[in-house]
């Protein structure tokens, strides 16, 4: 990242589980914070579903204003439109 004159600011969302829920709860904390993500990493699809469900909630777009990726199984693959 350095490389490349971009910034490696990371702020960890943690909680109790990895299903829809605590993607929502953790992307709802992100989304509060003080600098907005550009990108999350998060550690299921559950995780990641839950994210992209908060997200699309706050209205911000994706890819345009915050990319996630997901690992693990894919539950909802390709739910994500622009709007």
């Amino acid at each position: 990242m350095t490389r490349h004159r971009l910034s490696a600011n990371a702020v960890v969302a943690s909680g109790r589980g990895f299903g829809v829920k605590e993607g929502i709860a953790a992307m709802e904390a992100l989304l509060r914070g003080l600098t907005r993500p550009d990108a999350v990493v998060a550690a299921s699809g559950y995780l990641t579903l839950g994210a992209l469900l908060a997200v699309r909630e706050d209205g911000t777009r994706g890819p345009d204003d915050l990319a996630i990726v997901g690992c693990n199984e894919s539950p909802g693959r390709g739910s994500w439109s622009r709007r």
